[in-house]
């Protein structure tokens, strides 16, 4: 799968000047897994995946191991809604923030406004 990512991305730059960030969203489930009964759930696949990314030199924002490292050091504000699925807009105002900085990063070329 990465080498398949990291080929669509070397395409898409070459032959279109298209820089590609990748990014897998964490379900609910998945930030707050320690507040589940169930201790036989799996361990979340996103890090495994976004370490091949990464390991192919492609721009991976991650969101998971950003929420997880808030739930670790503050856990006041709730990154999803207690009552549904969906983010709150602090969980969507940090992802924001993420996927800024990585924008910021890429090289000139890309990161300007025509």
């Amino acid at each position: 799968m990465a080498k398949n990512l990291s080929d669509l991305g070397l395409i898409l730059k070459n032959e279109y000047n298209i820089e590609l960030i990748y990014l897998i969203m964490p379900d609910k489930l998945s930030v707050y897994r320690d507040y589940l009964k169930n201790e036989n759930i799996a361990e979340s696949y996103i890090p495994k995946i976004n370490s091949k990314l990464r390991e192919r030199n492609l721009n991976v924002i991650d969101i998971y191991a950003d929420y997880l490292n808030y739930r670790s050091n503050d856990d006041a504000k709730l990154l999803y809604y207690a009552s549904d699925t969906h983010f709150t807009a602090f969980g969507k105002e940090r992802l924001v923030l993420l996927t800024e900085k990585m924008i910021q990063g890429l090289p000139q070329s890309y990161n300007t406004q025509n």
